[in-house]
């Protein structure tokens, strides 16, 4: 059997993940993801059975590409799976799998990393001391602050109960969610004016692409955004026009558009937006946890 790995979360890091894959696998190459279309065309796809794949560009043209080579199984090192093609998958025959679940107590833990190292100025003060100076600047508390929860999943109740604890006002946003004890529901999006914060946690898809725009996102006010599920679920034109306006107080992300971001974008340079480079699942702990599951998940299906 021989395998492909991108997801470089997966060969960064050692562990039991690692261990089962070398003891059932007998080629095991690596290439560094996120890998783009033209890169993945590149690949020469008869060497390999399947692939344990990161947040790769698998379009209709490279799962072809894949299946006329003999490959049968996507194993994705993570949840989201924006990034394949799912329909030409099916079409196929390529079984396509993902580590469903495995990411919500340490992706809850990420948004209050962001949140509370904004809110208590952890990082401008930091700075600060290591060169000497001792700026106090004044940060906020979290409770009774409102916040709104975009999608009641694992991680979103995750979010919720942590939220709690704060003793913040909760509200969630889930259409397919119709209740939650002690949480009040919010069915429109068309004002955001009583929220002080936003905590993303939606899939990207046809229905999510966009989800806040510049339509809803015009009523907010001093509004502290939080994303940690996929970038294209704020539409990066409202995001610029919240910021132009003054409405947005700041951006606290672990995804972007254009992922490793470009260091000619000017947006990453604004004193609000305030980024992390994806790494809310990435842990000791979650990796190993995600990555057995993704071998495990590659070895039952070949």
């Amino acid at each position: 059997m021989n395998i492909l790995v991108t997801s470089t979360s997966f060969q960064d890091n050692p562990g039991k993940h690692r261990n089962l894959l070398d003891s059932n696998v007998s080629t095991i190459d690596y290439l560094r993801g996120p890998l783009s279309k033209d890169e993945l065309l590149k690949v020469d796809w008869t060497k390999y059975d399947g692939v344990i794949c990161g947040d790769d560009e698998y379009t209709s043209e490279v799962l072809s590409e894949l299946k006329k080579s003999g490959v049968s199984v996507l194993s994705k090192y993570g949840v989201g799976l924006d990034k394949v093609d799912l329909k030409s998958a099916s079409e196929l025959g390529i079984k396509v799998v993902n580590c469903l679940g495995i990411n919500h107590e340490t992706v809850s833990e990420h948004v209050f990393a962001l949140l509370l190292n904004y809110a208590k100025n952890i990082s401008y003060s930091l700075e600060e001391t290591s060169q000497g100076r001792w700026s106090r600047k004044t940060g906020f508390d979290l409770k009774e602050k409102s916040l709104l929860v975009l999608g009641l999943g694992k991680i979103g109740k995750e979010v919720v109960r942590r939220a709690k604890a704060f003793n913040m006002n909760v509200f969630y946003y889930d259409p397919f969610v119709e209740g939650l004890d002690g949480v009040e529901r919010v069915t429109s999006l068309e004002d955001l004016s009583k929220f002080r914060m936003i905590s993303v946690h939606v899939p990207l898809n046809d229905s999510t692409r966009g989800l806040l725009n510049t339509n809803n996102l015009s009523t907010a006010k001093d509004l502290v955004l939080i994303n940690t599920s996929r970038a294209h679920v704020v539409c990066k034109d409202a995001l610029a026009n919240l910021i132009s306006t003054n409405k947005l107080e700041a951006y606290l992300t672990d995804v972007w558009y254009e992922e490793p971001c470009s260091e000619d974008d000017l947006m990453l340079k604004t004193e609000k937006i305030y980024v992390t480079p994806h790494i809310a699942s990435r842990t000791i702990d979650n990796v190993e946890k995600q990555g057995l599951m993704s071998v495990q998940n590659l070895l039952r299906e070949l």
